[in-house]
């Protein structure tokens, strides 16, 4: 799946973690875009969930919205 993400500057150190210099792009309000394929499955909104307030799914579609679907369950815990 080709996943195109965007991280604020605080995420920058775990992203050279795992991808090089050719995936991560600057942009000029200072935030970093990831554009990568990774392999589908559960993991990968473990994976971008782990980032927090600092990550934003840009495509796909349906992972953005997955994202936001599952945000809202995690708060509904925490707001009860």
């Amino acid at each position: 799946m080709h996943l195109k993400l965007r991280f604020q500057p605080k995420a920058l150190n775990r992203l050279y973690d795992y991808f090089d210099d050719s995936y991560i792009i600057q942009n000029d309000d200072g935030s970093f875009t990831l554009e990568v394929a990774l392999p589908d499955g559960e993991w990968i909104y473990g994976y971008i969930l782990s980032f927090g307030a600092w990550v934003e799914v840009l495509e796909p579609e349906h992972v953005r919205k997955s994202i936001a679907a599952r945000m809202r369950q995690s708060l509904k815990i925490y707001e009860s």
